[in-house]
């Protein structure tokens, strides 16, 4: 990997940065332009102040389009870094952003939002994320609410509460981002935010949808890979619950996947399995809920 741009020092300037976070591969133009030109409009007070990191896991395949794009929405000058690499998932790539921000900050604190490139931000939505987490003292995870579908899981109408945060339009503080780890190299896609909030959750901190946040969110047009998606999420179902200690779940998965995996990546996984280091809940609270399958949480409707 290696960076290919630097914001000039009056883009990040401001007493809330927040660094946008958006992991491409293979991504259409035409489906990240509306991602990128809700960056563009948002409506921040005086004291935040937003760049960009970018991450494209096809080898940088999407980075010279990308330019132009930056360039036609007035973005350019806001791109703290611009990283090429292999695909490493989801969660290691945005591991990398943060790794590489955070070379570029010093000791400065920031807010790091994991942006999907086929999300759109209303106007107001980054904004009011910056204000509820500073009413929580930058002390958790913060979700937007999706539109036009919410995400089902529940979250509590009076303090905003909510079991785990969804990484689609998710901000983090730097020092909890830290205390964190980030996101576990062990999953490739789909349950490494589940993973995330439970352990934060575990380490005394909550997870919170912010109501006033509003981030369109339509998978509808999505192209779907199912066989490749559904061995996917089989693989983090059984490394969440054997890192959790659910082996009632953990077995459920090998199951599904022996039918799906060759021998020898199955002995791997099986390996892995006896060998990853088990998180125990010392909280009371229940945090790791896989009494509702991969919804890991009871939906609220």
């Amino acid at each position: 990997m290696s960076t290919a741009a630097d914001a000039p020092a009056g883009a990040i300037s401001g007493r809330h940065l927040v660094v946008a976070s958006v992991v491409l591969y293979r991504t259409p133009m035409e489906l990240l332009r509306p991602c990128l030109q809700s960056l563009a409009r948002q409506h921040l007070s005086g004291d935040v102040r937003l760049a960009l990191a970018i991450m494209d896991n096809d080898g940088g395949s999407s980075l010279p389009g990308l330019d132009v794009l930056l360039e036609d929405l007035g973005l350019s000058g806001k791109v703290l870094v611009c990283l090429a690499g292999e695909n490493v998932g989801f969660g290691r790539a945005h591991n990398a952003l943060f790794k590489a921000c955070g070379s570029l900050m010093g000791n400065r604190a920031w807010l790091h939002l994991c942006v999907n490139p086929d999300s759109v931000y209303h106007h107001r939505a980054i904004g009011a994320m910056v204000d509820f987490a500073s009413s929580r003292d930058f002390q958790g995870l913060f979700e937007a609410r999706q539109f036009p579908r919410e995400h089902p899981k529940p979250y509590d109408e009076q303090d905003f509460r909510t079991p785990w945060c969804s990484g689609c339009a998710l901000m983090v503080p730097s020092a909890v981002y830290e205390s964190l780890g980030g996101f576990s190299d062990d999953f490739f896609m789909y349950c490494e935010d589940v993973d995330l909030s439970w352990r934060a959750r575990l380490a005394g901190l909550d997870c919170y949808v912010v109501p006033a946040a509003i981030v369109h969110h339509d998978v509808t047009r999505k192209e779907r890979d199912d066989a490749f998606e559904r061995k996917h999420m089989l693989l983090s179902g059984f490394r969440l619950a054997r890192r959790f200690g659910n082996m009632a779940f953990a077995g459920a998965m090998a199951d599904m996947l022996r039918q799906l995996l060759d021998p020898e990546e199955m002995r791997s996984l099986e390996r892995w399995g006896c060998g990853v280091e088990v998180l125990h809940d010392n909280t009371g609270g229940g945090v790791a809920d896989f009494s509702q399958g991969f919804n890991f949480a009871k939906a609220r409707w």
